[in-house]
């Protein structure tokens, strides 16, 4: 029986009851940020805060580069007109609006789909996510596809509620659920879908499957659902973060749990030909429990963290070289330097990759990192404190100044 991974709704097996610290929220800014930050045509960053504001429901927020200037655009109410809680990451699609996801509020408490004008400050609640009729609770980000509408994934709700795939076309505003999950096929999906070079879209669920403990799947947008894996204990469970495309055409992921320790593994999947690879077990020497999923650098390697395992049993920092089947563990995480770090790291035009700790430093409240992937080197760049943000979650992102905000 697996342990180790944050436990999903309804899934029996092959989880771990993991939740990161609360704090007290913030009626001017909000409070416990959400996914990553996105910048939009006119150059600002836009993100969500998921509490705190003036209803306690989340903000969406306005980050000007150029005076560092913080605005509350708007503050969410879990109510029926609004939603609140808002989950993953905004999208800005090609019309200039952005596009996302709240876990709370709507007609039937389950989350909403909302548009935000950027140009006019307008929120527009476009869909009421209801339940058994079209899902609920999304814990995931929106991802535009090559014929121009939005796909998401829900966590619940749905015929069997244990979540949905939907499509949304901004154009003529039609919401459409396209599959129901079912234990049988897949259920509880966490993470984001990912389209592959052939236009279909590929994804996770967290629990459901032969085995309990999730599937890798395949979505055709000409309306085809198909499970394609089974994962096992043995081989990898219970996924969290999004498949990565490497440059051999073949999708890499993390699991939280499963494998020869029970602490997760590494997988490649080849989509071509079906083909599902354990290539690392985590154990607590090489790292354990990852969050996120990794990045594929310059130097064509894949990089990610783990949330535990390594020398201090808070976290590694690794290198998987697919080509050669290699795995470095880079660093181990310290308290004073850094612990537990959550999210997926991100490249900077200096080459040199960036990320968050959720806790340790000198406030033990985490702290901004760089790593030099060509001279193997670690440096702590920021002590973050109460004062200047704390107990980060998600993702730095590098925005047209080469710049890396979080």
């Amino acid at each position: 029986m697996c342990s180790g991974a944050r436990a999903a709704p309804r899934s029996t097996a092959c989880r771990i009851a993991w939740r990161p610290g609360r704090r007290s929220t913030s009626a001017t800014t909000g409070a416990f940020p959400s996914g990553e930050l996105v910048q939009a045509s006119n150059g600002k960053l836009y993100g969500m805060n998921r509490a705190g504001g003036a209803s306690g429901g989340g903000v969406i927020f306005e980050f000007d580069l150029s005076g560092f200037v913080f605005t509350k655009k708007i503050d969410l109410v879990n109510n029926t007109t609004i939603g609140g809680a808002p989950f993953g990451s905004m999208i800005q699609a090609s019309n200039g609006k952005f596009y996302g996801l709240t876990s709370n509020g709507g007609i039937a408490g389950g989350g909403v789909l909302y548009e935000y004008d950027v140009s006019g400050n307008a929120y527009t609640k476009k869909v009421d996510l209801n339940g058994a009729l079209n899902g609920s609770q999304p814990n995931g980000s929106l991802v535009y596809a090559s014929n121009n509408k939005l796909y998401g994934m829900t966590l619940a709700g749905g015929a069997n509620n244990v979540g949905t795939i939907f499509e949304y076309n901004k154009s003529n505003l039609t919401f459409t659920k396209l599959f129901d999950m079912a234990t049988a096929s897949g259920s509880s999906p966490y993470g984001a879908l990912v389209e592959a070079p052939n236009g279909k879209l590929y994804g996770m669920t967290n629990s459901g499957g032969v085995n309990g403990v999730g599937v890798i799947f395949e979505y055709d947008i000409n309306g085809t659902y198909t499970k394609k894996i089974d994962l096992t204990s043995a081989n990898g469970c219970n996924p969290f973060g999004s498949l990565v495309l490497g440059s051999n055409g073949k999708f890499y992921g993390l699991t939280r749990a499963g494998g020869s320790s029970n602490l997760g593994v590494i997988f490649e999947y080849d989509y071509v030909n079906n083909l599902y690879t354990k290539k690392v077990d985590f154990n607590n020497s090489n790292g354990s429990n990852p969050n996120g999923s990794m990045v594929l650098a310059s130097n064509g390697k894949l990089y990610g963290v783990t949330q535990l395992g390594g020398g201090s049993f808070i976290g590694v920092l690794f290198e998987y070289d697919f080509v050669n089947n290699v795995y470095t563990k880079k660093v181990d995480f310290a308290a004073t330097s850094g612990s537990q770090p959550y999210g997926s790291l991100v490249q900077a035009a200096n080459g040199k990759l960036y990320g968050l700790t959720r806790l340790g430093g000198a406030n033990n409240v985490g702290v901004v990192f760089e790593y030099d992937i060509v001279n193997n080197t670690y440096t702590k760049t920021i002590d973050l404190s109460t004062s200047n943000g704390s107990l980060p979650q998600g993702s730095l992102v590098k925005a047209a100044n080469n710049k890396l905000y979080g």
